[in-house]
């Protein structure tokens, strides 16, 4: 099929969602399709032919991103979504797929077989009307969201049905391009790593807890934009056993996996979507679980509703109540002093992954998804 990919995302870029969107299109690539991923282009955006985005992603050159006009005016989502219209007439797709509401919602209307994924419920008034009036589309083929706990409230808030549940994935490792050292991590009886951004109730405000009663532990956090490592450097100051590493391409979040004996994903009751104060705790799908996975780590992860879809307890990873302290420092002491239970746990952990949470896998669902449904006469 030729697909397009119709993206709300920004590429390259430090966001969650542009490693989604680029791994995504190369897996539907790989499996012999004909993939192109539409991308916002605003004057701020690197265009992708003055960089090396598939290195910088760590994925194949097997699709093509086109840079679809986004203006930096009210207006601009519109604009987005009609300028990738026309961009569609061009290349005649068998199939539009995306996590742009608007572009999918025009792709629909003019006739154009359709399918969405969502991460989160809309955001006004007007995206429900959206909503609404695209799942009405006969070339509408089907909703794809992230979480049961989605389809759920999808079914509850809009009566819509015709939902596929694809947890988000990670890459198969294969090998490490660049090795990479951690700091101090000699120094240290157990090295805790975190991957990820460092926003409100992503995790920082519990490992700064523990990074403060677990002194002959190491804390290595990779990620985060500049403004909010400065923020936590600047507040964990005096505490030596927390090293901040920075935003890292993609690519490179495998080796930095691979150096530590622990990682952890400390998401708090509330966890804000970026640059919004939305909630996403309810319903998220983490790419740093499946990364954790991936590496065949032992996890410590908050024991919430939504991770428990994809985490089992003593299985494959150690949870804990995210407002329970002492909780993490007894998960961290154990996996300490006890090497057969880290090993345990990565090694269930990797089994899951490779069965259920790979790129490849979880766009092989979508296309078999799409291809079952009723296509437009």
């Amino acid at each position: 099929m030729k697909i397009i990919y119709f993206s709300n995302s920004e590429v390259p870029a430090k966001a969650a969602n542009s490693v989604h969107v680029m791994h995504m299109c190369a897996a539907l690539a790989g499996l012999g399709h004909d993939a192109e991923l539409y991308t916002k282009r605003s004057a701020s955006t690197q265009h992708p032919s003055k960089c090396d985005v598939f290195a910088h992603y760590g994925v194949p050159e097997n699709f093509l991103v086109t840079p679809v006009w986004f203006p930096r005016f009210r207006g601009k989502t519109f604009v987005y979504a009609i300028a990738g219209l026309l961009h569609l007439v061009k290349a005649k797709p068998d199939l539009v797929y995306g996590r742009s509401l608007l572009g999918c919602a025009l792709a629909a209307l003019f006739g154009y077989p359709t399918a969405l994924e969502f991460h989160n419920d809309c955001n006004s008034a007007f995206e429900k009307k959206v909503f609404r009036l695209l799942v009405s589309r006969k070339c509408f083929l089907g909703l794809v969201v992230i979480s049961e706990a989605l389809k759920r409230h999808v079914a509850t808030q809009y009566a819509y049905h015709n939902v596929l549940v694809a947890h988000d994935a990670a890459p198969k490792v294969i090998g490490v391009a660049d090795p990479v050292t951690l700091q101090s991590s000699e120094n240290y009886e157990l090295n805790v790593g975190y991957v990820g951004q460092l926003y409100q109730g992503k995790g920082m405000e519990i490992i700064s807890q523990l990074a403060r009663r677990c002194t002959s532990y190491g804390f290595h956090i990779v990620g985060g934009s500049d403004t909010d490592v400065a923020h936590w450097s600047h507040s964990l100051h005096g505490v030596p056993n927390v090293f901040f590493y920075g935003h890292q391409p993609h690519r490179h979040v495998s080796s930095f996996l691979g150096q530590f004996d622990v990682v952890v994903a400390p998401y708090a009751q509330t966890v804000h979507a970026h640059n919004s104060e939305r909630d996403i705790s309810r319903w998220m799908s983490p790419l740093k679980l499946f990364e954790y996975m991936s590496a065949k780590q032992a996890i410590v992860a908050s024991d919430l509703p939504v991770i428990r879809e994809v985490l089992r307890h003593n299985e494959n990873a150690l949870l804990c109540p995210p407002d329970a302290l002492d909780k993490w420092v007894d998960a961290l002491n154990t996996l300490a002093h006890d090497e057969a239970l880290r090993q345990r746990l990565g090694a269930c952990a990797y089994a899951d992954f490779s069965n259920a949470y790979t790129w490849e896998r979880r766009a092989q669902r979508i296309t078999d998804f799409v291809s079952t449904q009723q296509r437009p006469a």
